[in-house]
């Protein structure tokens, strides 16, 4: 959840000045590593648009996996209604990706899977996304008010949604066992997401030993010097 959060708080930033990214997926979100904790930024702009603009394919750089048939800039799996439509967009085309993004962290694939990018697209357009069984119902609803077909019927920003998503996150209950911390992995379970750099190690405790050995050596050379008084 802690990504989905970060995700929606750098949408939040690009939605302020009406930018859309327009190819929201796991291969364009990073864990970008340094002293501090772990952030997750999101990458490749090439497709962005402005929103309410028309989308096109005049000017854009796609990167790879991109479909550009029919004019249609984005990638399948992750495409909101609107762009498959080549209708004017704004955030919530983002949106709309990123609960495509969380439906695949939460179940490990996307709600529409398939090679044939046609099917899938029209998957899209006309099939309501799956059940997602085992997750909590405030999130599977939050996930799925996300992938809702019409603009008007997701969250109405960023903001909004990521105050949603904190509404909805899980809380542990009484008794539930404590998870350890993970050790660190170049790797995490979402497929596509890439992790620079490695943290900062804890340092390694300081040995007791010689504390006690001193100690040790002090009571008996109080004996020693006692027996000779």
């Amino acid at each position: 959840m802690r990504l989905l959060d970060q995700a929606l708080d750098a949408l939040s930033h690009a939605h302020a000045r009406r930018v859309v990214h327009c190819d929201l997926k796991p291969d364009n979100l990073f864990l970008a590593q340094g002293e501090g904790p772990e952030r997750l930024c999101i990458l490749d702009f090439g497709i962005a648009r402005v929103a309410h603009a028309p989308l096109g394919t005049v000017g854009m750089t796609p990167g790879p996996g991109v479909d550009l048939s029919d004019g249609i800039a984005g990638t399948p799996r992750y495409m909101a209604p609107e762009q498959i439509r080549r209708a004017p967009v704004d955030g919530r085309a983002d949106l709309y990706a990123l609960g495509g993004v969380a439906f695949e962290m939460l179940t490990g694939r996307p709600p529409f899977p398939g090679d044939d990018p046609d099917a899938v697209l029209l998957a899209h357009l006309e099939t309501p996304p799956p059940p997602l069984p085992g997750v909590p119902e405030p999130l599977a609803a939050w996930v799925h008010r996300a992938l809702a077909k019409a603009p008007e019927a997701r969250f109405e920003s960023a903001v909004a949604m990521r105050v949603a998503l904190t509404a909805a996150r899980p809380e542990p209950t009484v008794g539930d066992p404590v998870t350890p911390s993970p050790s660190p992995l170049p790797a995490v379970t979402l497929p596509g997401v890439q992790v620079h750099g490695a943290p900062p190690s804890a340092p390694a405790p300081r040995p007791r030993w010689p504390l006690a050995a001193g100690g040790a050596l002090l009571f008996a050379l109080g004996w020693a010097v006692g027996r000779f008084l």
